[in-house]
């Protein structure tokens, strides 16, 4: 119980430190929106009213234009190749850890490692792209069909011989944490909400089709886990958003306003 404890402190305070590096990423639209002249026309998303053209359940705004602009602009940031680069990176470096760290998941991690090296070069693959808006589309696709063949992968690894047997609760655990930093940068990265949910279905699929349970949480536990994992970071990343840049719209008006 204390060595989960210690966990989840851990991947509180991993979780609150990526937080602060968002707002961070935020302050400069911030500004560049504040230096806006009254001529100067006000992109979709700054039009939006209050907090309630968010669907919050959807984590989405309501109006499809407006979501659009959004992904859109995010994928054309400059930093964009970076933030993946630096979570495709951080994915491998935390899933050899775990296998470390518990070697009885060591197969599977190299496995995962294999598909995060893959987005990453399906990234640097759409960035020449002339069309960005393209891009954007193709990147999407390309990380829900790199989850589904790493999980897929997995689970036919796994069929024909069991791939991870009494992996100790803190292993799980590890895990867990890991699919909710994925569903936090697939939110930060402007993933379309389909391939945020394709690629949940993919990790929740394949802990609930497992012959036999990885870990000493078994199931349905394991998958349950994977789910919450993933509903926990899209509320997260929506909460930060909340108080960062889901406020931008109403600052901007109220900019706007004063000018």
């Amino acid at each position: 119980a204390a060595a989960v404890s210690g966990t989840v402190a851990r991947a509180s305070a991993t979780l609150g430190a990526l937080a602060r590096a968002m707002r961070e990423l935020c302050a400069d639209d911030m500004q560049v929106a504040a230096s806006r002249s009254a001529g100067d026309e006000m992109p979709a998303f700054a039009k939006a009213g209050s907090e309630g053209d968010i669907l919050w359940l959807q984590m989405r705004y309501s109006d499809p234009s407006i979501e659009a602009e959004l992904l859109s602009r995010t994928h054309r940031d400059a930093n964009s190749l970076q933030q993946v680069l630096v979570y495709c990176l951080a994915q491998c470096v935390l899933y050899a850890c775990l296998g470390i760290s518990f070697p009885e998941a060591l197969n599977a991690a190299m496995i995962v490692i294999v598909g995060h090296l893959m987005v990453l070069a399906s990234r640097e693959g759409v960035s020449q792209l002339a069309d960005q808006n393209r891009a954007k589309e193709l990147f999407s696709q390309c990380w829900v069909a790199t989850y589904a063949f790493v999980d897929g992968g997995l689970w036919l690894v796994n069929r024909h011989s069991q791939l991870i047997i009494g992996l100790s609760t803190e292993g799980m655990v590890g895990i867990i944490v890991l699919a909710a930093l994925q569903a936090v940068y697939m939110r930060v990265l402007g993933l379309h909400a389909w391939a945020r949910l394709a690629s949940a279905a993919c990790s929740v699929a394949l802990f609930a089709g497992l012959p036999a349970p990885w870990s000493e949480l078994g199931q349905p536990h394991e998958a349950l886990g994977l789910l919450g994992a993933h509903l926990a970071g899209e509320i997260f990343i929506q909460a930060t958003t909340r108080c960062g840049r889901g406020r931008m719209p109403t600052e901007l008006k109220a900019t706007e306003k004063a000018t």
